[in-house]
């Protein structure tokens, strides 16, 4: 079931897409998918430089610094084959949920771009632990 993407139901009234990620004893673990907004399709650009006048000066540049957009918590899957619009998959936004909830499977996503989601929420996984670790670790010590 790898690199499906089902529609589930996560409360009584919403029912969302979502790509199938794990087994986990009983229950199956989804991240959700969104449409992809502008920001997602745009590669990250380099900073500008302007040029700036002083008085009595030569023209100096200035280098100001543009944000990184660090996307850490999502990936673009682009639009899969059953899928109405380009699509980003949120992989903080991770629901477990029985067999019952699953409402049927909609699209599927290539293996590559599977991978990245895999392998970014493991990542996430990890991180939220370690920070959970370190929270224990400053409140034993102060």
């Amino acid at each position: 079931m790898e690199g499906v993407v089902c529609l589930i139901s996560i409360s009584v009234d919403r029912i969302v897409p979502a790509l199938y990620l794990m087994d986990e004893n009983e229950s199956y673990s989804f991240a959700q998918i969104r449409k992809a907004n502008n920001e997602d399709l745009l590669p990250l650009q380099p900073p500008k430089k302007e040029g700036v006048k002083g008085k009595k000066r030569k023209q100096e540049e200035k280098q100001f610094k543009v944000e990184k957009k660090n996307i850490i918590d999502s990936v673009y899957i682009g639009q899969p084959t059953g899928m109405k619009s380009v699509s980003v998959v949120m992989l903080k936004k991770i629901h477990v949920i029985k067999s019952d909830s699953i409402i049927k499977q909609i699209a599927t996503v290539p293996d590559e771009d599977f991978k990245k989601c895999l392998l970014q929420h493991k990542e996430i996984k990890r991180t939220n632990d370690l920070h959970q670790q370190l929270h224990k670790i400053k409140k034993k010590y102060s």
